[in-house]
């Protein structure tokens, strides 16, 4: 017994490393292949402490179980090895197990929301001119605009490879990614009417509340802008919409848009190479702050 009881450290210093092992794979290697590898491993160690399973049950029956084995005394007895054996397997599997959920884990980790704040390095957006600034405008009767239809979706040019705009090119708004800003694109309904490639924004202080565009190239920004019909908070709130170019200058007129009355427009970027839209949301009675969210519906710049 000497001779065989010998080989119980090797053993348990072997599934120690074991462990190890497992656990220094587990956070090293790939997670999908190392789950395959886990996998092989704990068959091919199971079918081998199966088979000593067996081999000890015949010793047992046959009273050599204990015996050692008196020619070559250097060698584990058969029970010692069925042991490792079904350690070396149980060690495979909890490595697998492992793997699994590190991949779990990873893919989970990809999907996380965007943050609702404004990028916190975003810079302070320039004062416009005082004579730029707009006056208070009273609540928009429903009747006051017409009511557009879902921007038609005109035909687009192939992207150029070099990343050179091209004339006659029509991009979607949420195929490119805001220089500053919260944006969450999707489809969403205005009016009854369903916009299906249109870009969420925050809407409450316009020093604050604003998204910038990489527009050099193209010529105009088309889009319908609004307030979503399932806003939770937008009954008697009117978001107010100005576009300003690289320099601070506000391009056009301020666009006032309130629930159920969304608003058609198109924007001149001729020489525009940020575009910066701010909105700032307010009541339409007492004109006091109101934090909401506004719609860019089916946006598009043309070049």
């Amino acid at each position: 017994m000497a001779g065989t009881n010998r080989f119980s450290t090797p053993i348990a210093i072997t599934l120690l490393v074991a462990v190890l092992v497992g656990l220094v794979a587990v956070f090293v290697f790939p997670p999908l292949p190392l789950v395959v590898v886990a996998l092989l491993l704990a068959v091919a160690f199971g079918a081998g402490a199966y088979g000593l399973s067996r081999r000890v049950a015949y010793l047992k029956q046959n009273q050599y179980f204990g015996q050692g084995n008196r020619q070559g005394e250097g060698r584990p007895l058969v029970a010692q090895l069925f042991t490792a054996t079904v350690g070396l397997t149980v060690v495979s599997v909890l490595m697998g197990f492992g793997a699994a959920f590190a991949a779990v884990s990873a893919g989970a980790g990809g999907t996380a929301e965007p943050s609702a704040s404004p990028a916190a390095f975003s810079p302070e957006p320039p004062a416009p001119s005082p004579t730029l600034e707009p006056s208070p405008t009273p609540e928009p009767s429903p009747t006051a605009e017409t009511e557009p239809s879902p921007t038609d979706e005109a035909p687009t040019a192939e992207p150029d490879p070099s990343g050179t705009v091209v004339p006659g090119m029509t991009v979607f708004l949420d195929e490119r990614r805001a220089l500053a800003g919260y944006t969450q694109t999707g489809a969403y309904s205005m009016s009854a009417t369903l916009y299906q490639r249109s870009v969420r924004v925050s809407c409450e202080r316009p020093n604050e509340d604003y998204t910038e565009w990489n527009v050099a190239g193209f010529h105009t920004f088309k889009a319908t802008l609004g307030i979503s019909d399932d806003q939770s908070n937008a009954f008697g709130a009117i978001g107010e919409f100005v576009f300003y170019n690289q320099n601070g200058n506000a391009i056009g007129k301020p666009h006032v848009v309130s629930i159920g009355s969304p608003k058609k427009v198109e924007v001149d970027l001729t020489g525009v190479v940020r575009l910066r839209i701010t909105c700032s949301g307010r009541d339409s009675k007492t004109s006091k702050t109101r934090s909401l969210y506004t719609i860019f519906g089916d946006a598009t710049i043309v070049s």
